[in-house]
């Protein structure tokens, strides 16, 4: 995944793993982003 660089919200954080993050993001220009 290619590196992109927004200003965002954070809507909702996941623990994975024992010490990972999944983090969900709303930005203006992509929308709603996961990773």
């Amino acid at each position: 995944m290619p590196l992109k660089e927004s200003e965002a919200i954070v809507l909702r954080t996941y623990p994975f793993r024992e010490s990972d993050l999944l983090v969900t993001l709303f930005t203006r220009t992509e929308g709603k982003v996961r990773g």
